[in-house]
Order: structure tokens, then sequence, then C-alpha cells
């Protein structure tokens, strides 16, 4: 269960940091 908890808790994080990437530097999204 706790391995679980993390995958999803990791994929958002790397989604947040995606998402400013992109705003950042491409200017969009």
């Amino acid at each position: 269960a706790k391995d679980a908890g993390m995958v999803p808790g990791h994929f958002s994080h790397w989604i947040g940091s995606l998402h400013v990437f992109n705003k950042d530097v491409l200017g969009v999204f």
C-alpha cells in the first residue's frame, strides 16, 4: 500500500515539474 501510494505521488510531482518547465521555456500550458 505504501509503495502504491508513492508511485502516483512521484508521477504527480513529475507532471508538475514538466508543467513548470513548459510554462517557463515554451511559454505554453
